[in-house]
């Protein structure tokens, strides 16, 4: 596999590197009237194609690894690439100090490829370690490698609906006033991050499991119950306080330098809209891996095409409200992707269905985290951003928590089991 996923790569790599400046219109016609910008953003993308290289043999290497039951490792690899990301800005910080020196984004650059080198090293090893061949045959006819691509290829289908989807909201965003694309991508990047915590996690350590059960013949309803269920448990109060939480979060964050106050309220705008996208996005990981799981390859694409038309449609009739327009239309989207992929689901003969009992304590569970936390953000309006923060991130945890064990929330009394079972 890792043969002919380098040759595949390799191809698309200097295919990308020519073709850059096609791409960035293609992604963002907008910055076409800016000559500078748009020479700019091709050069960048050349220098950061080698990425998709890197990424591509990542996960190939994640996904062996995973179907041999070793998730912690992979787990660290993003780390690695934040580390150069970080790395990177830095450097990128101290130039911009020093006299003379115009601001640059080739550090920010050089430190996502060195982050992202070292992850595939850190992968390499692990590979290794578990008798994973990273030097395998290039020749395409192997028959694990044509079962993989009688699988693969559809799949890419589903993907490549999700890049249109990521085109079609860059296109329009590139159209917003000045300022306009980095509000909403950083509004997307906030959000993406209990998005990766929650619903990529739980829909990447689901797949294995689910397929399991299918291959032993265990009872799959019940185990797509159950990670639903985690799923609600866990994004519902991320959400909640992602959205109560934005503005303190997004000043604290971003609102320095040339990040000013309106920035700020568009970001703050742009980032409530999308936290609404965290229940339906994190749930449609998972029915997304159960179709997988059950080698149903074109139901991820109907749901994404679907998902597709009604962002852009939205997207078309919204762009009037700035980037919080945007942003509603991707959880519009969002939540008819979601639709669709449980009426699949069902159509299946598959029962898709949570416990009451664990419903009813969520909703409950919510409804007193977001009076508790309206009730103390009145309190703390006045105070600095970092300060108002942690209290709210610790009011909104301690209330969700306690009145999810007080209901006895199954996914709570689980938790208290583990942590009891490791004293």
């Amino acid at each position: 596999m890792f043969g002919v996923a380098r040759v595949v790569l390799l191809l698309v790599l200097v295919g990308g590197v020519i073709a850059a400046g096609p791409l960035v219109w293609a992604f963002a016609a907008g910055f076409a009237r800016d000559p500078a910008l748009y020479a700019d953003a091709t050069y960048l993308l050349r220098v950061l194609f080698p990425f998709i290289y890197f990424m591509g043999l990542i996960g190939v290497g994640m996904g062996l690894l995973h179907v041999r039951g070793r998730f912690v490792v992979p787990a660290v690899g993003p780390m690695l690439l934040n580390i150069g990301l970080i790395a990177g800005a830095g450097v990128a910080w101290w130039r911009m100090q020093q006299p003379g020196q115009d601001a640059s984004a080739n550090p920010l650059a050089i430190g996502v490829l060195a982050g992202v080198a070292a992850w595939w090293l850190w992968m390499r090893v692990a590979a290794t370690r578990q008798q994973i061949d990273v030097r395998s045959s290039i020749w395409p006819l192997q028959p694990e490698v044509r079962h993989v691509g009688r699988l693969l290829l559809p799949a890419l289908a589903g993907l490549s609906v999700y890049q249109l989807q990521v085109i079609v909201g860059t296109q329009f965003a590139s159209f917003l006033p000045e300022g306009g694309f980095t509000c909403l991508w950083y509004a997307d990047r906030l959000v993406q991050f209990p998005m990766a915590m929650v619903g990529t996690a739980v829909a990447t350590v689901a797949l294995p499991v689910l397929s399991n059960a299918r291959v032993k013949g265990g009872d799959t309803d019940e185990a797509l119950s159950d990670v639903l269920q985690f799923s609600t448990f866990v994004v519902v109060p991320a959400a909640i306080g992602l959205y109560i939480v934005r503005e303190p979060l997004i000043d604290l964050v971003f609102g320095w330098g040339h990040f000013d106050d309106r920035a700020v309220a568009r970001t703050a705008a742009a980032t409530g809209a999308l936290a609404v996208s965290l229940v339906p996005g994190a749930l449609n990981r998972v029915l997304t891996a159960n179709l997988y799981s059950e080698e149903r390859m074109a139901g991820p694409i109907v749901a994404g095409a679907a998902a597709l038309i009604v962002q852009a449609l939205c997207s078309w009739q919204w762009l009037e409200q700035d980037v919080e327009g945007l942003a509603r239309a991707i959880a519009v989207a969002s939540v008819a992707q979601l639709l669709v992929l449980t009426v699949l689901a069902r159509r299946s003969g598959q029962r898709i269905a949570m416990p009451l009992r664990g419903v009813a304590a969520t909703i409950a569970a919510a409804v007193c985290m977001v009076g508790a936390l309206q009730g103390v953000d009145r309190a703390v309006a006045s105070w600095t951003a970092g300060p108002r923060l942690a209290i709210l991130v610790a009011t909104g945890i301690a209330a969700y928590a306690v009145i999810a064990v007080a209901l006895r929330h199954p996914e709570a009394q689980r938790l208290i089991q583990r942590f009891s079972s490791r004293r």
